[in-house]
């Protein structure tokens, strides 16, 4: 049985001066394969073929049964309660039959095509391509995460929707992921029952998919036309593709069934457990490491992401993760607490590219209006805990010290986290200044004494002499010592904060009783 609206439209696309007239308010009387009409015949719950010569005899009211009349225009239907199209064309009726039955044909297909494709657990591209000689516009069926599980691949491609929409992969544009969640109303649409109009980056209506429970996956999508016909068409073409995806998505439990990483999805669980501070074995992260390409030996950074927009938080989620990991192959995101972060391997980074981190990190943020936190970088993914932690101060101190900056790293700010707190949850390594790590591991592998010679500096007021005398050791080779350490650290002893920073780190380092 086929709806009289979807009937209606391939009628008026033949014959522009066609009319419905329907008393059912969204014409969605379903009917049976056309016949023609026959007094002697029990007509209900059919199409039925007729001339404007037998008009009179339809005295009763047929509420399940659509007439075509041909040869007649409206004028000559307006005292008669029926559904009635007109044709105004003098056709012989049986041109007018065949089409009809070519229609019922096409719409037949249609519906075992996508009957076939739930049955069989077939793809959602067959249920989406399967619609595609019913459609001049690209259908799309995007899920939560806005990524398109299908879209009319054909239509969006001729129709530059594929080129303008259609990101990496088939993730929706970052730019206009933005821009929708975004607005405040856009969550709201997720409650919307029966197809809807929204206009946003373009004017669409809409499906909402929902799984058996209820809860909103995803939705279809439908450009809005300048043709009344086409748009109330298409209303009742995204219903009724909704029943098939939602039964097959009830199959699946999911859009991405076939999409399964075994190894990734371990290292992003191993991951989540250990920013919530869990016991891991060692074993069981260093197989998930090696499993997804890390060397044991490599470095990296944490990267917190949020979004500028304080309504825009945690909206983002899958859509953004899956944009990280294709900017930065190799890297591993992950959702947690409902915060985005990645870890960057920043090793394989460097030696696959000639850029730097922070400069690509920047343009990426600013084009996308995002801000990221940055750890301080570590080799032992134990401490991505720690890193985690550090992604957050940076942001807190950073939002609140630097709002106009599109990043802050940790390192700019444990200074002022140091102010407020003091090492609290840190080993001194995690939160002191760099400069000491870069020296201790330095003078151990050399046997050197460059973090003794610095401390003495500081402890006894930035006095060179003073400085010699309690290292025992001439002025020249201190000064020595000390052009070799602003070569290895880069520190600035004229920077006030500088001093300060490190004065107090020495002194987190005495509190553990670490050997400097």
């Amino acid at each position: 049985m086929i709806q009289g609206t979807l009937i209606f439209y391939w009628i008026h696309k033949k014959f522009p001066n066609s009319n419905y007239q329907s008393f059912q308010q969204s014409q969605n009387i379903l009917v049976n394969r056309p016949m023609f009409w026959d007094s002697r015949e029990k007509m209900h719950n059919h199409l039925v073929v007729i001339d404007s010569s037998h008009l009179e005899h339809i005295t009763q009211h047929y509420r399940d049964t659509i007439f075509v009349c041909v040869g007649c225009d409206h004028s000559q239907i307006e005292n008669n309660d029926n559904e009635i199209i007109t044709i105004e064309n003098q056709l012989p009726l049986t041109d007018i039959f065949n089409m009809l039955l070519e229609t019922f044909d096409l719409f037949t297909e249609w519906e075992a095509n996508m009957e076939k494709a739930v049955n069989y657990l077939f793809s959602f591209d067959s249920i989406i391509e399967s619609c595609d000689p019913l459609l001049d516009d690209p259908l799309a069926l995007m899920d939560t995460q806005f990524r398109f599980v299908s879209y009319s691949k054909r239509l969006a491609f001729e129709s530059g929707y594929e080129k303008r929409y259609v990101g990496s992969n088939r993730y929706l544009h970052l730019e206009d992921i933005n821009h929708l969640t975004a607005m405040t109303d856009f969550k709201k649409l997720e409650k919307e029952d029966g197809v809807f109009q929204h206009t946003d980056i373009e004017n669409v209506m809409l499906k909402n998919i929902y799984s058996t429970s209820n809860t909103y996956v995803g939705r279809l999508a439908l450009p809005v036309t300048d043709n009344i016909v086409k748009n109330e068409y298409y209303k009742q073409i995204l219903n009724t593709v909704a029943k098939y995806v939602e039964a097959l998505y009830a199959k699946f439990g999911s859009f991405w069934h076939h999409e399964t990483s075994v190894s990734n999805t371990r290292l992003k669980q191993i991951l989540c457990s250990l920013l919530g501070g869990n016991a891991i074995e060692q074993n069981e992260l260093y197989k998930a490491l090696t499993d997804n390409g890390y060397d044991l030996h490599d470095q990296y950074y944490l990267v917190q992401i949020k979004s500028h927009f304080t309504n825009n938080e945690n909206k983002l989620g899958r859509a953004l993760t899956n944009h990280l990991e294709n900017l930065w192959p190799g890297s591993c995101c992950i959702t947690y607490q409902q915060k985005v972060s990645v870890l960057i391997n920043i090793t394989k980074y460097e030696c696959n590219t000639n850029k730097l981190f922070t400069q690509e990190l920047a343009y990426f943020l600013r084009e996308s209006l995002l801000i990221a936190g940055i750890s301080r970088k570590f080799i032992n993914p134990f401490h991505i805990h720690a890193a985690y932690q550090q992604t957050d101060i940076a942001l807190d101190f950073g939002q609140s010290l630097n709002p106009m900056y599109w990043y802050f790293k940790f390192d700019d700010y444990a200074y002022f986290y140091l102010l407020h707190y003091g090492a609290n949850i840190f080993l001194p390594e995690q939160i002191c200044d760099v400069s000491i790590n870069i020296l201790r591991e330095y003078d151990a592998k050399y046997n050197t004494e460059l973090n003794k010679t610095l401390y003495a500096y500081i402890k006894l007021q930035y006095n060179a002499m003073s400085a010699a005398k309690e290292l025992c050791i001439a002025r020249s080779t201190f000064l020595k010592r000390m052009d070799r350490i602003k070569v290895l650290t880069g520190i600035d002893l004229s920077d006030f904060q500088q001093r300060i920073y490190l004065a107090i780190s020495y002194e987190i380092f005495k509190q553990y009783n670490v050997e400097l």
